[in-house]
């Protein structure tokens, strides 16, 4: 078997949604060659498949080009892919990957005896750090706009990996955002770092709900083109504040979200959720398609012509 895999998750179709690069038999790199191949592919992220637990959960590890991660959505719908694939023996249609954040329940839909699409739970989340819209609509170069009196907030919410969730109101808004660091630097309170994403409901298919752009600084990366830990705290901050700031207790929530058209890496993201006052179910949910797949050269191979 080849040593590692490459897939788009969140596609649209070929060369679309977000690359990830999956090794298979993660067992064979200690921590800091992990590092270092996720930094030599430099992907957005890189996972590493470790043997099956007897209780038939895989343990996966998930890094970016500068450092590892507790949780990130493409990746673990993109290695529950490569997993039913290249390692079960019959079709599944549910996989759990144990994660440094927990464990993580993936539904496996089937079509034609191929698997269509793939759906995680995510955790619980944690709403966080509520902060004044101005000063952060300004960071991100949209001070030229009115803040609607309807807006929800701009609050951090984590479901594994925090994320800034940015409301704004229109396509050319989000297109037009820029995230800089050294503004953000003067918000009380807020750390320059912080990753960012911006949403609209104004879509730019008809058939989609909703418009969304990530920025994730800390992790070294610019702007990413699909975010299933993202979307997944979007879904939660939807199922709390709706679309106006005032979601009843009790709501359920469906939305196709499009991402990563301004980099030219179309995807696509359906989010499905539901809230029983504090309680949520969050599922965020795409396509995955086979890009590649290859294997590390021996450095004790003399020959590799």
């Amino acid at each position: 078997m080849p040593d590692f895999f490459i897939v788009d998750v969140f596609t649209q179709g070929p060369f679309t949604g977000n690359p990830l690069a999956v090794f298979v038999h993660g067992e064979r790199f200690e921590t800091n060659h992990m590092q270092s191949l996720a930094r030599e592919l430099n992907f957005s992220e890189t996972t590493f498949i470790l043997p099956q637990n007897a209780d038939g959960s895989w343990p996966v590890r998930i890094f970016t080009p500068v450092a590892e991660l507790p949780f990130a959505g493409h990746p673990t719908l993109g290695t529950a892919f490569v997993i039913a694939n290249k390692l079960m023996e019959e079709p599944t249609e549910v996989l759990t990957l144990d994660l440094l954040v927990g464990r993580i329940e993936i539904q496996i839909k089937y079509e034609h005896g191929k698997i269509h699409s793939l759906v995680m739970r995510q955790p619980q989340p944690i709403f966080s750090i509520v902060y004044p819209t101005r000063p952060v609509w300004d960071a991100l170069g949209l001070a030229r706009y009115e803040i609607p009196a309807d807006l929800p907030p701009v609050q951090l919410v984590s479901t594994g990996l925090p994320f800034l969730i940015v409301p704004v109101p229109s396509l050319q808004a989000v297109r037009e955002a820029r995230l800089t660091l050294d503004r953000f630097e003067t918000i009380p309170d807020m750390d320059p770092s912080t990753n960012v994403l911006l949403y609209t409901t104004e879509a730019q298919e008809a058939s989609h709900d909703l418009h969304v752009r990530v920025f994730v600084p800390e992790l070294g990366i610019s702007e990413d083109p699909a975010t299933g830990s993202a979307n997944g705290c979007l879904c939660a901050y939807l199922l709390r504040y709706g679309q106006n700031g005032t979601a009843a207790t009790s709501i359920n929530l469906h939305a196709i979200v499009e991402q990563g058209y301004e980099i030219g890496r179309p995807s696509l993201l359906y989010l499905s959720g539901a809230r029983k006052d504090e309680t949520y179910e969050i599922h965020v949910g795409g396509q995955v398609e086979w890009v590649a797949q290859s294997t590390l050269y021996d450095s004790k191979d003399e020959d590799h012509s």
